[in-house]
């Protein structure tokens, strides 16, 4: 998959950690800032825009599919989580990653709420009343969500356990955060299959028979299983000296036809190809599988995304898709309200608006990726050495 030998087998696997990964897949951390930023202009289209324009129900769609978009980051997941496991067989390196993961995703998600809170607590969330003025209907998205005043403590609580076990859109101060719970309960599946099955030289029947299991059972675990068996493949091309590598006329060709199973309607497919598609969610994720193969397997798009703007929207993918919920339906939400009030038209308001929500996003993700995300990597190590006795790990307590 390199261009050159990979710098993954110059590293020891005690010290494959989180950042060392970010450094050798950063295309990657790529892909889910394209994503992130994929999701936050979905919800604002979502909001204020007109959906019942021909170009929602066609191909095009893909450009701002947010289900896509969670999808692709599910798959990054299950990849990124099991590359440590897969370069060296140590179970140890899963203990370790399992302890972690809770307060690696805790610390954000926390931190995300309580800042929810403030707004609510001081601009206030005005998207029903925006939602009103533009006439949408009471069951419209934009009604949705963070119906209840809470207070600080009941927002910590939220951050702390809700958010992971008790999930609800109705009470959530955020409700980009459904899928914390997923990314949680779906890394520990992760680990126990690499744990049991990971060194299994029949392992790739296991795979077969768990997709068409969880596709009945649990698609969001199956998600996952794509891209640990990705991860799966890339590694053993690399011990066989055969990185995993794609003609760029096969990647291109796999990359589209996942963009167009990740976002083009069932409707749409059937009208146009003349073939009834079964409908069904898994197409999408099919499609942000194939979109990861192709990515992984091309070169040439790895040197792309490998730009420094990519690399630095993949920096702070995770802090946008924390921070997009609250800034829309509070800060963004009243402006809306403000503007319509002092006489501007529907469509000139949002496009000054869609400005404001993107540069205030990105500019506070910079922040809170610095002084937030970045810090919760240094608390996981820490609550990891704290259940084990690591004096080491110990010395990770997050500093200012």
């Amino acid at each position: 998959m390199q261009t050159s030998p990979s710098p993954v087998d110059q590293t020891s696997p005690k010290d494959f950690s989180l950042d060392r990964k970010r450094e050798l897949f950063a295309y990657l951390d790529a892909v889910r800032g394209i994503s992130a930023v994929a999701v936050l202009i979905h919800h604002f289209v979502l909001g204020f825009c007109d959906l019942s324009h021909k170009v929602w129900e066609s191909p095009l769609r893909i450009l701002i599919s947010g289900y896509f978009a969670v999808q692709v980051f599910f798959v990054l997941s299950g990849f990124v989580l099991s590359i440590s496991f897969f370069r060296s067989l140590d179970q140890g390196v899963l203990v370790s990653a399992a302890l972690r993961r809770y307060f690696r995703l805790m610390l954000p998600v926390l931190s995300s709420l309580v800042f929810a809170w403030i707004l609510q607590s001081t601009v206030g969330f005005h998207h029903r009343a925006a939602a009103d003025l533009m006439g949408q209907a009471p069951d419209s998205w934009f009604h949705r969500g963070a119906e209840y005043l809470l207070s600080f403590k009941e927002s910590v609580i939220q951050g702390v356990y809700e958010t992971f076990f008790a999930y609800t859109g109705k009470r959530s101060l955020n409700t980009s955060l459904w899928t914390m719970s997923i990314e949680l309960y779906c890394s520990m599946f992760v680990f126990g299959f690499l744990a049991l099955c990971g060194k299994l030289s029949r392992r790739y029947l296991i795979y077969a028979i768990l997709f068409l299991l969880l596709r009945k059972v649990n698609e969001n675990m199956m998600t996952f299983l794509f891209g640990v068996m990705l991860c799966d493949f890339y590694i053993v091309a690399q011990r066989k000296n055969k990185p995993f590598r794609l003609p760029w006329w096969q990647a291109s060709s796999v990359i589209l036809f996942g963009l167009f199973l990740g976002g083009t309607p069932l409707g749409w497919m059937t009208e146009h190809l003349g073939f009834a598609f079964p409908a069904t969610k898994d197409w999408p994720r099919f499609g942000a599988f194939l979109l990861l193969v192709g990515v992984v397997g091309s070169p040439i798009l790895q040197r792309f995304l490998q730009l420094r703007p990519l690399v630095w929207l993949g920096k702070v993918s995770f802090s946008v898709y924390l921070l997009y919920w609250p800034i829309l339906v509070s800060i963004i939400s009243s402006l809306y309200i403000q503007l319509r009030n002092h006489g501007w038209e529907h469509r000139g308001a949002i496009w000054l608006l869609f400005g404001i929500y993107f540069l205030l996003t990105m500019i506070l993700a910079q922040f809170f990726s610095r002084y937030v995300d970045e810090q919760s990597i240094r608390f996981a190590r820490w609550a990891e050495g704290w259940f084990t006795g690591n004096r080491r790990l110990l010395g990770s307590i997050p500093k200012p």
